[in-house]
């Protein structure tokens, strides 16, 4: 349990594929660049990590 005011890391590793999706062909395509990870319950309330 992480207290009010206190914060814990949490590390996980991605790989190609999880940022991958198929295109009209049926491949993984995945876009090259920086990404920014949103962590909430949906996507309207969402906390920037």
């Amino acid at each position: 349990m992480i207290k009010p005011g206190e914060s814990k890391g949490v590390f996980f590793n991605l790989s190609f594929k999880d940022f991958s999706y198929y295109i009209s062909n049926m491949s993984f395509k995945a876009e090259l660049g920086d990404f920014k990870l949103f962590v909430g319950t949906n996507s309207v309330s969402n906390l920037k990590s």
